[in-house]
């Protein structure tokens, strides 16, 4: 979304990439989806409104963008629950991150009603 009129969104983009940030500072061989070609992957989400695009890895498994975002989001808090003195605005930032993945997971669902 476009962060300039969400202050959450832009809370949430700001802080989960910190976040990522003092992951691989922490831990430098954390793995994580490290996409073939980034760039083209970045652009094909970013039209993907339907959130359905797939990009490869460079092990070929294919990752959707939440599938990503999930991953990185899992080893942040990994990190944060083998942390010590980990300050409230890293649980906040990750519990809002979470939340909008979760809810876009349940955006997902494609089922009829009855």
């Amino acid at each position: 979304g476009d962060s300039g009129v969400c202050q959450v969104s832009q809370y949430v983009r700001i802080g989960s990439t910190a976040l990522v940030l003092d992951l691989i500072d922490r831990n430098p061989t954390t793995i994580l989806p490290r996409l073939k070609t980034p760039i083209r992957s970045l652009q094909r989400f970013a039209q993907d409104w339907m959130l359905l695009a797939k990009e490869s890895d460079t092990s070929d498994s294919h990752w959707q963008a939440s599938e990503i975002q999930n991953a990185y989001a899992s080893q942040v808090r990994n990190m944060l629950d083998q942390s010590n003195d980990v300050p409230s605005e890293a649980w906040k930032i990750l519990h809002h991150w979470q939340t909008t993945l979760n809810y876009l997971d349940l955006s997902d669902d494609t089922s009829s009603p009855s």
